[in-house]
């Protein structure tokens, strides 16, 4: 007998403890500063081009390698004509970012995540630490992709469709977009057609293993009238398992499809720990450059051909505006020169989250880390990374409709399932999530742990409500104002409203949820004690102190059309009154699309990186533009 495998089943008994359940965040959070301190320290020692430490001139300079701007590397790189530097403000993914099941966990540590507070909210995230959120994007490689919860979701045609209306160029349609989507995939997933499909991109697009309360998810949605189909072609109101950012039971961020394959090209520099703080402009405003931090010391290289923003919804506006680019009468406020009086920080849109449930069930049909969780899963992961650990809680999405009427075809709402049942560090693990106030989730669950549920994450995905990114001051390294503004337009709390009511009636109406006797938890939520338990006004307050953000902030610099005031960019993605100079993240879409954002931003990359390379082809002495 091997006496390895001996050990291995003696280790698959053992539950790993509520102690360590319970201080796992703590755990990482110190983990993550050693590596991250490492990697800092020995980050000229990993540039795996000599020859092209001490350059100082380049062809392009992009900013930002996260989920756009790893994709415009990776495909300006793979012409050896062009010396390509690409700068990042943090370092490389640990070991910890490419387990799947560590997701929530590797938020919030500032060694990772930039961590950028939101300003207090007045309509919302009553419950929330000092009314504020602390939105979670990543400082590192791979950016968000690094971080996310790893779903891929295109969004929905009509969301392309109306960019090219609102733009005047039909090349953001969905028909002309799908394409760049294509090419980015490698996909394995549950829906495989070659029409919608990609295979052979460097992007893993994979499915979960079956579990049998989806089967169930989707069997309700078919008792509730709606399809169970591919969300990813033309998508109507459907319920389908998720498709995930995967590859081999590990996180397949950005970094690891698109930066990773390009480190040993001689034309590509990746600087690390690169606090990039401005653009710079000739007198002609063109961009020549820019300004960085690292270890205290100051650098400006130059770029001869562009300089390509994608430092995320957030990350761009602010170096636009540091850089002269923005409101003017802002701008001068801060003593900053007005460049190009713009409408930066303008638009901002994100979906609003909240939970439905968590549904008790009478069956042991979800997972409870305390009860199902064991030594073993970690050597199961190490050895053929398998297990409870190679995929995140979530399991199937549906999205519907709640507008009046409805539209079935442009879903507004998107709801997740997490079969998740109440373990013991339930409470904490949420607080943590939401950034709530400490002790409020475990108030909402008392009385349920141990008991098998279902929990149901939910968001606006075509939300009226507009938020604003300003500078906090002339100082670079002072985190911007932002502005979440949530609920403050009045139909965005109708929506909510309607999906929470509809996932209840999911659960509880339905004969697929019937057979676990699945119920709404019956406590009040902490601070909506005076309202009647599934009454409107119950259910309002509890939105509105149970809010959170999904992390899909976008639209901040808009392209838009030629007669458009408030576009920040063109449809080439160039900055408008100025030259050399784009931008390619989710700050570039004019309307938020109505589901996760990972996939389009990757696509948006894709098709940044044609539009620069149809440019260059134009002319054999191409200068940008």
């Amino acid at each position: 007998m091997d006496p390895s495998n001996t050990i291995f089943n003696f280790l698959n008994t053992i539950p790993i403890p509520t102690i360590v359940l319970a201080n796992l965040k703590n755990i990482i959070v110190r983990i993550t500063t050693v590596l991250a301190l490492f990697n800092h320290g020995f980050d000229s020692a990993m540039d795996p081009n000599p020859l092209f430490r001490s350059c100082n001139n380049y062809d392009f300079i992009i900013v930002g390698g996260g989920s756009a701007g790893a994709v415009v590397a990776n495909r300006l790189s793979a012409n050896p004509n062009f010396k390509v530097l690409l700068l990042e403000a943090g370092g490389n993914p640990t070991v910890l970012n490419s387990i799947p099941a560590m997701a929530t966990y590797n938020l919030h540590h500032p060694d990772t995540d930039w961590m950028t507070p939101s300003e207090p909210l007045t309509t919302s995230c009553f419950a929330c630490k000092d009314n504020l959120i602390k939105i979670a994007r990543g400082k590192i490689l791979g950016g968000s992709s690094s971080l996310n919860f790893m779903v891929y979701m295109r969004g929905n045609p009509n969301d392309f469709d109306n960019w090219a209306n609102l733009t005047g160029n039909a090349s953001w349609s969905y028909e002309n977009v799908l394409p760049y989507f294509k090419k980015s995939e490698d996909y394995t997933g549950n829906y495989p057609d070659p029409k919608y499909r990609g295979t052979g991109g460097l992007l893993s697009v994979t499915s979960k293993p079956d579990d049998p309360i989806i089967k169930d998810w989707m069997s309700a949605a078919r008792e509730m009238g709606f399809k169970n189909s591919n969300a990813n072609a033309y998508q109507t109101s459907t319920f389908f398992p998720v498709d995930l950012t995967t590859k081999d039971g590990r996180r397949w961020s950005t970094y690891k499809a698109f930066i990773q394959p390009a480190l040993d090209r001689s034309n590509f520099k990746v600087i690390r720990y690169a606090h990039v703080t401005q653009v710079n402009f000739d007198s002609t405003k063109r961009a020549i450059g820019v300004t960085y931090i690292k270890n205290g010391r100051t650098f400006s290289p130059t770029a001869s051909q562009e300089v390509i923003l994608s430092a995320g919804a957030i990350g761009s506006p602010h170096i636009l505006m540091l850089s002269g680019i923005g409101h003017s009468d802002h701008l001068e406020s801060f003593g900053i020169r007005t460049i190009s009086n713009l409408h930066v920080g303008d638009n901002l849109q994100d979906h609003v989250l909240s939970l439905a449930g968590p549904f008790m069930l009478n069956d042991t049909v979800s997972y409870i880390s305390d009860r199902d969780l064991s030594m073993g899963a970690a050597e199961l992961y190490l050895r053929n990374h398998t297990g409870p650990l190679a995929s995140d809680a979530m399991a199937a999405i549906g999205l519907f409709s709640t507008a009046q009427p409805p539209e079935p075809n442009w879903p507004n709402l998107n709801a997740v399932l997490y079969p998740v049942g109440i373990h013991k560090s339930f409470g904490e693990d949420f607080d943590f999530i939401f950034g709530l106030k400490d002790g409020t989730i475990k108030s909402y669950v008392n009385g349920f742990i141990g008991r098998d549920a279902n929990l149901l994450g939910f968001n606006l995905g075509l939300p009226k409500s507009r938020g604003t990114i300003r500078l906090r001051s002339a100082n670079p390294l002072d985190k911007p104002v932002v502005d979440l503004n949530y609920f403050s337009h009045p139909d965005d709390m109708k929506e909510m409203i309607r999906g929470l009511k509809m996932l209840i009636k999911l659960y509880e109406k339905t004969e697929a949820f019937r057979k676990y006797n699945a119920t709404l938890i019956p406590n009040h939520f902490p601070g909506c004690e005076h309202h009647i338990l599934r009454s409107d006004e119950y259910y309002e307050c509890f939105l509105r102190h149970l809010t959170g953000t999904t992390w899909h902030l976008s639209c901040s610099a808009k392209m838009g059309s030629a007669d458009d005031p408030n576009a920040v960019l063109d449809s080439r993605l160039r900055v408008r009154g100025v030259k050399g100079l784009r931008v390619a993240d989710a700050s570039i879409m004019p309307r938020i699309t109505n589901a996760n954002l990972n996939a389009p931003v990757i696509m948006i990359g894709e098709k940044a990186a044609s539009m620069i390379l149809d440019d260059w082809e134009r002319s054999t002495e191409f200068q940008g533009f």
